[in-house]
């Protein structure tokens, strides 16, 4: 239903990078609702992976245009100041605070 791409820096100061997000884009609105859903567990638990790493539990995104940009608000992502240590292009995202996992 979805799936996401991502990187982990060797520098701890740059939060978890995700690199790609795909969604499901059937006819099914169901289906589209239920891979929009899917994406924000994914996002959870990648912002998990940033907590338990040391990095906090942000997530950044490079956005390379309006349309990227458009989806990545969608999710909670917010244009932020890009960390010297980011020499790719694009525009710096940031998701703080990302969906919390529900406690078990």
């Amino acid at each position: 239903m979805s799936a996401l791409a991502f990187h982990v820096d060797d520098d701890r100061t740059l939060p978890i990078h995700l690199r790609d997000l795909a969604l499901c884009h059937a006819d099914d609105r169901d289906l589209r609702a239920h891979s929009r859903f899917c994406a924000h567990i994914l996002l959870a638990f990648l912002a998990e992976i940033g907590g338990k790493d040391g990095r906090g539990r942000k997530i950044g995104f490079l956005s390379e245009n309006d349309q990227q940009e458009r989806l990545a608000r969608e999710f909670g992502f917010e244009r932020a100041p890009k960390p010297s240590a980011v020499t790719a292009t694009g525009d710096f995202m940031l998701m703080e605070p990302p969906p919390r996992l529900p406690r078990s």
